[in-house]
């Protein structure tokens, strides 16, 4: 079991930048908006995995919901605990690995948003579904918003698509391709100008709705639906699908 590429790496320094037209209250105002239509009542509780710097669960905690946000990053965990006590969110809080991690309660609602699922292999993914299984209340529900296998391999078929982000000092440069044979959306990050890649390498495994209906009937869940967005939003919507599935 392992993660195909350095997370830490991945989600720190430029992350931010990269994201920019995504990570805005605007976006974070969608976000809950769609996540709330998907959800089925009566919701109460809601774990938040991962949760970054709090985006989603505060603004769901501000609306009463009972919510806890967990995500490996110590330096977005102290962030999100900063801007609760800002904001007067009642939201809590923990540092954990999605695939090890593990709480003392269970949740009417498991969120993992913003396509942060398929970091590891197989093995490793199925991990973390269990692990948002073992979160979950029985007849509660995990919403996972993710990229469609499908739709990625016939946009980008066998292409590069390249896009440049400028920066303070230049720009930074991703090169995303689809490895049809492992299922894998692979980036490849640079700075403009340098012939050689700062190693930050993303490969992200991608499945059909076959494969997700088999692997979270594996983890526990029935009911297995998906649901394009609705909602508006600065990324590519056209390219993501939210999975849903109800706790056993």
């Amino acid at each position: 079991m392992e993660e195909c590429f350095d997370i830490d790496a991945v989600f720190s320094g430029d992350y931010e930048v990269l994201h920019e037209d995504y990570l805005t209250s605007e976006q974070a105002e969608w976000d809950v908006e769609e996540i709330l239509r998907l959800l089925p009542g009566p919701v109460h509780s809601i774990l938040d995995a991962p949760c970054g710097w709090g985006r989603i669960a505060h603004r769901l905690a501000l609306l009463n919901f009972d919510v806890m946000g967990v995500d490996r990053s110590q330096e977005w965990i102290a962030r999100a605990q900063a801007l609760g006590r800002a904001t007067s969110s009642a939201a809590a809080f923990a540092v954990g690995d999605l695939a090890t991690f593990s709480t003392p309660r269970t949740f009417d609602a498991v969120l993992c948003w913003f396509n942060s699922f398929g970091y590891g292999d197989d093995e490793w993914n199925a991990s973390v579904l269990e692990t948002f299984a073992n979160a979950t209340s029985p007849g509660g529900v995990v919403l996972i918003n993710t990229l469609s296998a499908a739709h990625i391999a016939e946009y980008l078929e066998g292409r590069v698509h390249e896009e440049v982000t400028p920066t303070t000092d230049g720009a930074i440069v991703e090169r995303s391709s689809f490895d049809v044979v492992e299922q894998r959306l692979v980036t490849v990050r640079s700075r403009a100008g340098s012939p050689e890649s700062s190693g930050v390498v993303a490969s992200v495994r991608l499945y059909d709705d076959r494969a997700w209906t088999v692997m979270l009937e594996r983890a526990g869940f029935t009911d297995v639906s998906f649901e394009p967005r609705l909602m508006p939003t600065n990324a590519d919507a056209e390219f993501e699908v939210t999975v849903v599935a109800t706790r056993r």
